[in-house]
């Protein structure tokens, strides 16, 4: 395995949540389904045990940022016990498009939740394409700081949705999001940085061990796939290729 060399390099991981209930077909309570707020499915929760495996067994973790919705909270959570480290919910990685704030999981995770982490980044609700795209800039140059400042101990995790890994995959890689792979559940995006260097993908995986039967749910960093900020896409990928 590519183990964490201390010091020599920064390293992100970006981790989407596992498979959702809802997608499966399984019970979702009323009140999370209202906002969006879909906890894992019987495979999902297999598969954040074989995240945390994976991870774990490659590299050191410093520091480990989580969207603060049940899905990837739940996803992270194993991570979270095999490192000995806590999630800190950030609510700049929070789903795209929807209307209304997840719920409050803070007393479902209390061993693991970082009480003194403050959010740094707010996502507006409802949220336009506007303030979406500032956003998703926002919280990759977060991102950035948060895997330097955090450089000597281990990588940053950050588990969060498909729009989140396309975004900050894209603004951190200068790669524009239709270039980039699709985006399963449960996968991962790892970025390494040295020196002064831009950020760049180094490798791409997920637990294909653990098949989920919802892949049309499965997202690739296309146009369509982002259609409440698909000008703002549009822009970015002539602006790439006018560099390139």
């Amino acid at each position: 395995s590519d183990v964490y060399k201390r010091q020599e390099y920064g390293e992100i991981w970006l981790v989407r949540h596992g498979a959702r209930a809802d997608y499966a077909g399984e019970p979702v309570p009323p009140d999370a389904a209202a906002v969006g707020d879909t906890p894992l499915s019987g495979l999902g929760f297999l598969q954040a045990e074989a995240v945390a495996s994976r991870i774990s067994q490659e590299t050191a973790v410093g520091r480990l940022l989580v969207s603060s919705y049940a899905r990837t909270l739940q996803t992270a959570a194993p991570l979270s016990r095999a490192i000995g480290k806590p999630m800190c919910p950030e609510n700049g990685l929070w789903e795209a498009r929807m209307p209304t704030p997840p719920l409050d999981h803070s007393s479902t995770h209390p061993d693991l939740i970082d009480r003194e982490y403050l959010t740094q980044i707010e996502a507006h609700r409802p949220e336009d394409p506007g303030r979406y795209s500032e956003r998703v800039q926002a919280i990759a140059a977060l991102v950035s700081r948060e895997a330097e400042a955090c450089s000597e101990q281990g990588s940053l995790v950050v588990v969060t949705h498909a729009s989140l890994v396309v975004g900050i995959t894209a603004m951190l890689s200068k790669t524009a999001p239709s270039c980039l792979p699709l985006v399963p559940t449960a996968s991962f995006t790892r970025l390494r940085k040295t020196g002064d260097q831009d950020w760049r993908v180094v490798s791409v995986g997920c637990v294909d061990h653990l098949e989920d039967p919802s892949k049309q749910h499965g997202v690739g960093g296309h146009d369509e796939y982002l259609p409440a900020a698909s000008s703002f896409w549009r822009e970015w990928e002539q602006q790439a290729g006018a560099a390139s």
